[in-house]
């Protein structure tokens, strides 16, 4: 992209995002939330990321997947992440929200599980952020557990959770690995978003950012599953028969 346009901002990108999955929701599939990715040490260190500032991706209808649903790997590189995903009650939006406007718009929590497939061009370094940012997310699914009252949840920098992959625990984190607080992430979001005259609205899905590194799925490997100290769990199955190579990003 940016060998086409050089002078692309982040800007620009996030703008050519908003503009795609505003036309693929004239065509019959629907905005339903967003998502926030680089939230933790962990995720920055994995996918390369140098700045605490989180990218934001649109999730649509057709993105969302639920407790026990497949997912078909195929070529290039599929990760696994677990998150805490927040359900709006109320609107959220505006220049200057806060982690306190945010506490208060989010009615529930839910578990959830990210998988974010990157395409043999990504893998090699074949892709400028511009390129991912306009690109965020048109590939993968989100798999979205039963929700939670926020209020039940004390505090949820202590939510623990971690993931299972075919039976074996292979990481685990706790709520303050994003950004701090996961609701500081949904205020961020909203902010980014009012850059564009964009907002949270009721009943979206934010997804505020892995817990812990994002797992590469090896070769092979047939189930995830997400534990948490009170959402619960959730869980996806993998298909590993797909041979198509993917000619989208993320």
């Amino acid at each position: 992209m940016t060998q086409l346009q050089p002078q692309l901002s982040i800007d620009d990108a996030y703008a050519l995002q908003f503009a795609q999955m505003a036309r693929r929701a004239d065509t019959g599939d629907r905005i339903v939330g967003y998502k926030a990715a680089a939230t933790s040490l962990g995720a920055q260190n994995v996918l390369g990321s140098d700045t605490p500032v989180p990218t934001v991706g649109t999730l649509l209808a057709s993105h969302l997947a639920s407790d026990g649903d497949e997912f078909t790997v195929l070529p290039g590189k599929t990760f696994v992440e677990v998150e805490i995903a927040a359900l709006m009650s109320s609107e959220l939006r505006g220049p200057a929200v806060t982690q306190l406007d945010a506490s208060r718009t989010v009615g529930s929590l839910c578990p959830a599980i990210e998988i974010a497939a990157w395409s043999p061009r990504v893998v090699e370094g074949r892709r400028s952020v511009h390129h991912s940012i306009a690109t965020h997310k048109t590939n993968g699914i989100v798999v979205v557990g039963d929700p939670t009252p926020s209020a039940t949840v004390a505090d949820l920098r202590l939510e623990g959770a971690y993931l299972e992959v075919d039976g074996t625990v292979v990481g685990s984190g706790t709520g303050v690995e994003a950004m701090g607080h996961p609701y500081r992430v949904v205020a961020a979001i909203a902010r980014l978003l009012a850059a564009h005259g964009l907002g949270l609205e009721p009943g979206m899905v934010v997804m505020t950012g892995s817990l812990l590194a994002p797992f590469v799925l090896p070769p092979g490997k047939r189930t995830a599953v997400a534990s948490f100290t009170r959402l619960g769990r959730v869980s996806v199955r993998f298909d590993q028969g797909g041979s198509e190579p993917q000619d989208i990003d993320r």
